[in-house]
């Protein structure tokens, strides 16, 4: 895509990762104060209180869940669920029962 970016995540569930993400999503995180521009000169750091520091945190889990496609499946009420199977050629053995085919 020739609008990404990339971003420095300072908060949440990515913090300390380097995100590719759409130039319009890394001016957000970066306003929203959980990113930072990876290549631009250090800022100086400004102290938070905790209420700020809560309010990135919340932000920060807010838009990892968007970027995992979290927020879209909850809007539709579905939860997305992965069951593992085995195949039908598996054997396996549980604590209870005997050797299946």
């Amino acid at each position: 895509m020739a609008d990404d970016v990339m971003i420095k995540a300072t908060a949440g569930p990515y913090k300390g990762k380097r995100l590719t993400v759409s130039e319009a999503d890394a001016k957000a995180a970066i306003k929203d104060g959980w990113a930072v521009d990876p290549f631009a000169e250090p800022a100086e750091a400004k102290e938070l209180s905790e209420e700020d520091r809560a309010k990135i945190a919340a932000k920060a889990t807010e838009a990892a869940a968007r970027l995992r496609g979290e927020a879209e499946a909850a809007k539709a009420g579905k939860t997305e669920t992965r069951a593992m199977e085995a195949e039908d050629s598996a054997e396996y053995q549980t604590r209870s029962t005997k050797a299946r085919k």
